[in-house]
């Protein structure tokens, strides 16, 4: 009895919460007359459950809410917010509720030459990426014969700061332009302080160059400035010699970026360069065959050589089965040598139902949440999809995870995903 009575007390206090959470975004919906004015989103609940590391079994429940306004009032405003409820039913783990993002946009603010967002979004350039809470300003300007689109954000880091005062800020300004048809290049900066001391400054450009159809050419670069180096550098190239065949090249180089008054930045980083070449063979309508190595180069370890091979399938109006078979094989001089196979296929039982199985045995993967960090070696699945109309839908998934340090474990989740 007194489990039944806990159980409904945890549901009552999601639904409250849940109730408070939709109330304040509701908030801004507007009145029946506001023809022009759209509503539309997407809310998504969702049951798992899983072992933590202690072993116990926890429940998690969540829910998530997608809401888009667009129009508000016929005045051009818009509303988007993103986030989840959360509460472990069995109280055996740590989970949270978050709010992804939640702003307001205007577009063509003064004339057509000002875009402007408030609130909590995430903001991505050339030089870095973030989730602050503040404001993002989007301006043309048309100087020197071409476009330039000028981006400037400003607000609290949330990304590094989970409780940042109001001098533990972000600054950003970004410069895209399309210099000849087909070829752009971005500038951008990126400065973050805390407690009034600039702790980050990163400088980064790209290039895309493309010959639609045949190639593909793009570049990324960052530049930290309070380090005097460069902390990545991408450089890769695609070519299509006809619609049936592409090759593909890539190299990275990254470092790892710390914020000044972080502990870790006084110690020496770990380089990492990669050299990745793939080709890829379309077999038939939505199948292709792809090829891919790639050389890992470390400083501090001996490198690697990974090949992987195999076939993608994508489900099309006239084939009900999708999937991925592949083979990987990794190499090194440090003993780590492993051959593993990743294998998925789904298949679409009837309109209604899609069935699937899967199994990664002897990969390793890191998956990263906001509760749990895992890094397994192999994983072993069951699951479907129950579509009840074109906007809800049910789907399940069982898995079985196993790695080295806990041994073997199911994890599970059950979620009903409904479009409005």
């Amino acid at each position: 009895m007194r489990g039944i009575e806990l159980l409904e007390e945890n549901r009552m206090k999601i639904s409250k919460r849940l109730l408070s959470f939709i109330s304040m975004l509701l908030i801004f919906l507007p009145a029946k007359g506001s023809l022009a004015t759209t509503v539309s989103g997407k809310a998504s609940t969702a049951l798992e459950f899983y072992e933590n590391v202690l072993g116990e079994t926890a429940v998690p429940f969540y829910q998530y809410l997608n809401l888009n306004i667009r129009d508000i009032a016929e005045k051009g405003y818009s509303f988007r917010s993103y986030g989840r409820l959360a509460k472990d039913l069995a109280n055996e783990d740590d989970v949270e509720s978050r709010l992804y993002y939640a702003y307001i946009e205007k577009r063509d603010f003064i004339k057509d030459n000002l875009d402007v967002r408030l609130g909590r979004q995430f903001i991505s350039s050339a030089a870095g990426a973030s989730l602050l809470d503040g404001i993002v300003l989007k301006a043309p300007y048309d100087g020197l014969g071409k476009r330039i689109k000028f981006t400037f954000f400003g607000g609290g880091d949330l990304g590094y700061y989970s409780d940042y005062q109001e001098q533990d800020l972000i600054l950003g300004l970004e410069a895209t332009s399309e210099v000849y048809e087909n070829f752009n290049i971005g500038l951008s900066t990126v400065q973050k302080w805390n407690s009034g001391d600039m702790t980050y400054e990163i400088f980064g450009g790209n290039l895309d160059y493309r010959i639609p159809g045949h190639l593909h050419v793009y570049t990324d670069l960052q530049y930290n400035w309070l380090k005097a180096e460069f902390s990545e550098i991408l450089a890769g190239l695609k070519f299509h010699g006809n619609p049936h065949w592409s090759l593909r090249a890539e190299y990275i180089h990254s470092i790892p970026i710390f914020s000044a008054n972080s502990i870790y930045s006084a110690f020496d980083t770990s380089e990492y360069e990669e050299v990745m070449a793939e080709a890829t063979y379309k077999l038939d309508q939505g199948l292709q065959a792809f090829g891919r190595y790639t050389r890992e180069l470390y400083k501090d370890y001996d490198d690697a050589n990974v090949y992987e091979m195999g076939i993608e399938k994508i489900r099309t109006r006239t084939k009900r089965i999708s999937g991925y078979l592949s083979v990987e094989i990794r190499d090194d001089d440090d003993g780590q040598n492993e051959e593993g196979v990743k294998f998925h296929v789904g298949y679409l039982v009837q309109r209604y139902l899609n069935v699937g199985v899967g199994a990664h045995y002897n990969v390793i993967e890191r998956r990263l949440d906001d509760e749990n960090d895992e890094l397994t070696s192999g994983r072993y699945w069951f699951d479907t999809s129950f579509y009840l109309n074109k906007k809800m839908n049910l789907q399940f998934k069982l898995e079985r995870l196993e790695d080295e340090v806990y041994g073997s474990s199911f994890r599970g989740r059950l979620r009903f995903n409904v479009k409005f």
